[in-house]
């Protein structure tokens, strides 16, 4: 007994050098021991302690979605915390942290950059954390009517008003009823990875409001973490600037499909697609991409097989290749189609496959903005296409579905009519042969009588390669005709694809 109690000590001094560190000062006989848990502790921080606090990610990407609470619930919260009438009886909702045993990096999501953390927030975020945020706000305003109560039953009038005012206004009353209030502090010391995701989808939150990919995605094991990258690094358009984001040995690409525009209520609206990722909708769609990619599945047991295989840990088979196809992808979605019909989560989904298949039957899109045109246009009419003794067609009823069956359907139907006119669809068949014969070669540079034909330099054989007039990825074939002896720098340049689009005239 003496020996646990000697070690619940030395964590609680832990706990202590802890919240040290994060910038509030606390007391070991504060901390409050389950007997029962060793790992469990718990204690009473005033709101204004919690507002300093350094060194803890409040949103870790694991199981945070970020703030999606209305006005409605910011002013309940703050009801509560200062006492309004009819809500002298309740108190703020704890919160509950993951405390560290040392400084950890961490992805953080509200910067989207490596930190050293101590501790992170598994629940509470919502409830009181971004609430207490919003209250001080100045896009904030408490609603019509509202009123509180002072220390002398005078009324003190809030409409229009937030925190701040409030603090302005009435300095000893918010002293006493904000700076004083404390909030209940749940402490898991020193988990694991897989005790945090636990605890989280089945302890903390009620599982039945959770969507499945929630708690399928509170992990950090790369195959979620790519996956929510590639979505949330257009959440800090400032801080990708353009460039790559390395996790790991990945070279993550923003996708462009997911970008928008942060509104004052902190909301997001989307230029390309019509749903938000507050349920992860937008990381499951990417999910869904992913598993469709390498295994042509995507329903839920699928997927939480794919989230579940520790292996992805530090590889994940075939993501390279699917990182090609997603980023091609998103350049069809999103080429000259801002400000134009934006695409549901089924659609998207739907629209990939198809697109996936055309790309691995060598079929490429010559004309990005035409294929979406058509392709939403076709989708209308095989919506509306009428069928005798129905009301909605099959294609209609599965709109809205995205099961594995409801794709497949989908997607014989969307490839029987694509392919029956590819020019409709902006579409051009590559060749399957992508490199040039020796002989296509040498014939080429002995007509071309030994020079470049970029640069016009003299060109030996072991220093050229074949290069395509037309590129092969929009439909130029691999042949004696489309063969251009060059050289392997002029070859990579951006100079020679655009000045040989310029010289040859080509019809696909």
């Amino acid at each position: 007994m003496e020996k646990l109690d000697k070690l619940f000590l030395n964590i609680k001094f832990e706990i202590k050098k802890a919240f040290k560190k994060m910038g509030v000062n606390v007391h070991e006989n504060d901390i409050i021991h389950n007997p029962a848990k060793q790992k469990v502790y718990s204690l009473n921080l005033p709101l204004s302690e919690i507002k300093r606090l350094i060194k803890i990610d409040w949103e870790p990407m694991s199981y945070q979605r970020g703030f999606v609470s209305d006005d409605k619930f910011v002013e309940g919260i703050g009801m509560t915390i200062i006492g309004g009438p009819g809500y002298e009886h309740r108190e703020i909702p704890p919160i509950s942290l993951r405390v560290f045993n040392k400084e950890r990096q961490q992805i953080t999501n509200t910067k989207l950059e490596v930190e050293n953390i101590i501790a992170e927030c598994l629940d509470g975020l919502q409830r009181v954390v971004s609430a207490i945020d919003r209250l001080f706000d100045n896009r904030f305003k408490f609603s019509k009517g509202t009123v509180i109560y002072g220390d002398k039953g005078e009324v003190i009038k809030l409409e229009g008003k937030n925190f701040t005012d409030l603090e302005l206004s009435h300095p000893k009353l918010f002293e006493e009823r904000y700076n004083r209030n404390t909030v209940t502090t749940k402490l898991y010391y020193n988990i694991t990875d897989d005790e945090a995701r636990e605890l989280f989808s089945l302890v903390l939150n009620n599982t039945n409001k959770m969507t499945a990919h929630i708690i399928r995605a509170a992990s950090q094991y790369d195959i979620a973490t790519v996956v929510r990258l590639l979505v949330r690094l257009n959440w800090s358009p400032e801080f990708y600037n353009g460039k790559d984001f390395l996790h790991n040995h990945y070279n993550l690409k923003r996708l462009a499909m997911f970008s928008g525009t942060t509104l004052p209520d902190k909301t997001k609206e989307f230029d390309f697609v019509s749903f938000d990722n507050k349920s992860l909708d937008q990381e499951e769609t990417v999910a869904k991409m992913f598993s469709y990619f390498i295994q042509q599945k995507t329903n839920s047991s699928t997927l939480d097989k794919l989230y579940a295989n520790l292996d992805f840990e530090s590889d994940i088979p075939g993501f390279s290749e699917f990182k090609s196809s997603i980023e091609e992808f998103d350049d069809v979605v999103t080429i000259s189609r801002k400000g134009k019909e934006k695409l549901s989560k089924w659609q998207l989904i739907k629209i990939y496959t198809l697109f996936e298949n055309l790309r691995t039957n060598g079929i490429s899109v010559k004309s990005k903005p035409k294929f979406m045109k058509e392709i939403l246009i076709l989708w209308y009419e095989l919506t509306k296409k009428k069928v005798k003794g129905m009301q909605k067609n099959q294609f209609a009823l599965d709109s809205n579905k995205d099961s594995s069956d409801a794709i497949e359907r989908h997607l014989s139907e969307l490839l029987k009519e694509v392919l029956r006119d590819q020019d409709r669809f902006g579409l051009v068949r590559k060749d399957k042969r992508r490199k040039f014969s020796k002989d296509d070669m040498e014939q080429k540079l002995r007509l071309q009588d030994y020079k470049c034909v970029n640069c016009d330099e003299d060109l030996l054989i072991e220093d050229m390669v074949g290069g395509h007039g037309i590129m092969h990825a929009y439909g130029g074939n691999t042949d004696i005709e489309n063969c251009k002896a060059i050289h392997n720098e002029c070859n990579k340049s951006d100079h020679f694809l655009k000045s040989a689009w310029q010289r040859i005239k080509i019809s696909v």
